[in-house]
């Protein structure tokens, strides 16, 4: 880590437990046991509660279908969902009361035990569009339910039922927090707690992969005991230092989500105090009244991410240039930011990367090349700097060069599917894994061959790329060949479908 980063990890004390208590790495080693085994090394710095779980329905799979639809994917059950309310540390070190989701496979059709799954949520337009908030079956979370996971999704603090200050955002201590107290607070909830396994999958999208980053490092570096499976962390702004700062808020290229940087920079005022004493410090004088209207009205919800986004590049145009993000900043700051390694801000950002550590967990990492929100370079910069580190399977995947930030999140959720259940173990009531979806494939210079748990019974197989497009469709026995000769090389996600309308996916790169 770097000397600024070191200094954070100085000073832990129960009384602030957002600075970190430094522990010695030591070997993870498996849980054996599923259910509350999954918490028994979990000690936070002061206990958690759960004070709210409100069962609010239930999705039948045929139902949760239509959503599935354009990620090439199909419910395997029914699916129950619930609003929680818990509590959590906030940036002073007292509890807060915070909101998320949890959804589960319904225990009407189900009876087995699932693993955990971990989904962080993207940047939203205001503290409400959130997953305790979202449109039954119509987020992330309800998705990745429907393929056999026990999913927590928190709403972070300062969003969603908790209203108290400014959001945090970006500020990795609190994302991660917002998810280990949910977790911890959940075990208290039988309607988790007895249907889950010791496995623990993470993930998350933009923020949500910056996110889901953070709770990776802080569960590798600070609770060893609990052994995470496997992780996908997808189009992330990993790299706050040196990829955001240098090839977006320092760079002479269009930027069409400029809002981002004044809302990362507010954040980082509110959490650590110093890197401005009034906004004309840091910006031009045009954009500071904007700015402090977004800052007041997002706290208390009056206020959208896109109404600020607007007036910047409003302002940008009006000074003659095509959304030069850098020119919304005072240019003595600028060159300051510039010649000074301890800037407050540059010293804030790195403290907020979240890749500098030693991974030993299965990880991918999903992004687009034409990616125009989050920097595609973080997550190559991301897998470079981990495999340094000693990671021993840590793999940036890109998905799509034309593919923007909103397109990307298709093939990136379908990917991460398929590789979480190369891991994944869904113990059914006689303690057996369930194999009902058991099946892998080998890719040669002949082509495809898939071989399933069921060698008599015929399959439906279908290759879907990122567009959504079907290359293949064909009916097939275990281990017939499939010809892909003439597929250019590209990301696919193959379907298959047995006799008893079950189905499952798997990504792979065709070559």
């Amino acid at each position: 880590m770097s000397e600024a980063i070191n200094r954070l990890y100085l000073v832990h004390t129960d009384s602030n437990p957002l600075v970190p208590k430094p522990y010695p790495m030591k070997s993870l080693f498996t849980l054996l046991f599923a259910g509350s085994l999954l918490f028994a090394s979990f000690k936070p710095a002061t206990a958690q509660t759960l004070i709210t779980s409100e069962f609010q329905g239930t999705i039948q799979a045929q139902f949760a279908n239509f959503a599935l639809l354009a990620f090439g994917l199909s419910a395997k059950n029914d699916i129950d969902y619930y609003t929680v309310t818990y509590t959590m540390d906030n940036l002073s070190g007292r509890q807060d009361t915070v909101s998320g989701l949890y959804v589960t496979p319904s225990a009407a059709t189900t009876n087995a035990l699932f693993p955990t799954l971990i989904y962080q949520h993207g940047t939203t337009n205001n503290k409400f569009e959130v997953p305790s908030a979202a449109q039954p079956g119509q987020d992330l979370p309800y998705l990745y339910a429907t393929q056999g996971y026990a999913v927590l999704a928190p709403d972070f603090l300062n969003m969603g039922e908790d209203q108290e200050g400014f959001h945090p955002y970006l500020h990795a201590r609190t994302e991660a927090l917002a998810a280990l107290r949910m977790m911890e607070a959940m075990s208290a909830e039988p309607a988790y707690a007895d249907v889950i396994n010791s496995q623990l999958f993470l993930t998350g999208y933009s923020q949500g992969g910056h996110a889901s980053m953070a709770l990776h490092e802080i569960l590798i570096e600070e609770f060893p005991d609990i052994e995470v499976t496997a992780t996908a962390h997808m189009s992330g702004p990993y790299s706050l230092s040196d990829v955001q700062l240098n090839e977006v808020a320092l760079s002479t290229e269009p930027f069409g989500t400029p809002a981002f940087l004044p809302y990362v920079i507010s954040s980082f005022q509110e959490v650590y105090g110093d890197l401005y004493n009034e906004l004309n410090d840091i910006y031009k004088p045009e954009f500071s009244p904007g700015i402090q209207e977004f800052i007041d009205g997002f706290e208390t919800g009056s206020k959208d991410l896109s109404v600020l986004n607007q007036r910047l590049l409003d302002g940008l145009a009006a000074r003659g240039n095509d959304s030069i993000v850098v020119d919304l900043f005072d240019d003595d700051y600028i060159a300051g930011l510039q010649a000074d390694p301890n800037n407050t801000l540059r010293v804030a950002l790195a403290l907020n990367d979240t890749y500098d550590f030693v991974n030993p967990t299965p990880t991918r990492l999903y992004y687009c090349d034409g990616d125009d929100q989050v920097n595609p370079m973080n997550s190559p910069f991301a897998e470079a700097a981990m495999n340094a580190l000693g990671a021993t399977d840590t793999e940036a995947i890109e998905l799509g060069p034309d593919l923007d930030h909103g397109q990307c999140v298709f093939p990136a959720v379908t990917a991460s599917v398929g590789f979480f259940a190369d891991f994944q173990q869904i113990i059914s009531s006689t303690n057996q894994i369930a194999d009902a979806y058991d099946w892998t494939y080998l890719q040669n210079a002949e082509g495809l061959r898939i071989y399933t748990n069921d060698y008599q019974q015929e399959y439906q197989v279908s290759l879907v790329d990122a567009t959504g497009r079907q290359i293949i469709s064909t009916n097939y026995r275990n281990g017939q060949l499939i010809d892909l000769s003439g597929i250019p090389t590209t990301w696919a996600a193959v379907q298959v479908f047995d006799e008893e309308g079950r189905t499952t996916s798997k990504s792979i790169i065709v070559r």
